[in-house]
């Protein structure tokens, strides 16, 4: 069955660019988390220089807006990325059953061969008991 063989080779590579892909989305959303935290450490350094810097008192309001924007942007991007990531997961799943699909019915297969091997096998030993036995029956009945 080098088909089935054949198929399950790609749904595993299925399986491996569903995790990969996975993985990205989450790389992308560590990303988006590290680059709010440097926002708001930002924020909270320009509030120091602006109560301690004439010029930044003037030019804090504008840099906050800025930053809030910037926050508010991550915040949707975040948002949709959550999205991408529970679809990724649930073709993740997907792929992930269906390759347990084809290894379920592969060893099934493999379990029924074996069966049948060992069913020859012990048919064969069988003979080979019945004609030993009938050559020393026959031996016996000579003496």
């Amino acid at each position: 069955m080098k088909s089935r063989a054949a198929l399950i080779r790609y749904r595993s590579w299925i399986v491996d660019e569903r995790r990969k892909v996975l993985g990205d989305l989450y790389s992308q959303m560590t990303a988006l988390d590290v680059e709010d935290d440097q926002i708001v450490i930002s924020m909270s350094v320009e509030q120091v220089n602006a109560n301690t810097v004439e010029v930044g008192t003037y030019a804090y309001p504008q840099f906050l807006n800025a930053a809030m924007g910037k926050r508010e942007q991550i915040a949707n991007a975040k948002e949709a990325l959550e999205e991408e990531i529970s679809v990724a997961k649930e073709e993740l799943v997907e792929a992930y059953q269906e390759l347990k699909k084809i290894e379920v019915l592969e060893e099934r297969r493999l379990a029924r061969e074996k069966v049948e091997q060992n069913r020859r096998e012990q048919g064969e030993l069988d003979e080979i008991a019945t004609d030993r036995y009938r050559r020393l029956d026959k031996d016996s009945e000579r003496n």
